[in-house]
């Protein structure tokens, strides 16, 4: 069964027009052939609740050989870069089913974003 995933903040964006600085040296990382352990999903643009280029990938985990938690080989996530850096990038894990795992972080963003189903917390 696929994974379900779910829907990253803000509107589809053409990469070209990515205009956070820290964003788009990002989307540089991401061009195919540059980074064998990410692939690039999309870009969006959030507004709300502060302007943010959204970069969509997926990373390739590291895998311990005996997992305690359902970390898959492949993550999806969005990372939200802030116009005018007013703060760090946050990364979100897009896996509707993602596992509570300790090192998560639960953002008012997450809680603006969150659904209401699954067992999501902030990431």
């Amino acid at each position: 069964m696929p994974d379900s995933y779910l829907p990253p903040p803000g509107e589809p964006l053409p990469a070209e027009e990515v205009r956070v600085p820290k964003a788009r040296d990002t989307l540089r990382l991401l061009e195919p052939g540059k980074q064998p352990f990410v692939r690039l999903i999309e870009c969006r643009r959030a507004e709300e609740p502060i302007p943010a280029d959204v970069l969509v990938f997926e990373v390739e985990v590291g895998l311990a050989q005996r997992k305690i938690h359902d970390v898959r080989r492949w993550e999806r996530v969005a990372v939200l870069f802030w116009e005018g850096d007013v703060a760090s990038p946050e990364v979100l894990a897009l896996r509707a089913d993602f596992p509570l795992v300790p090192h998560l972080n639960l953002t008012a963003v997450f809680r603006s974003f969150d659904t209401g189903g699954g067992s999501r917390s902030g990431r």
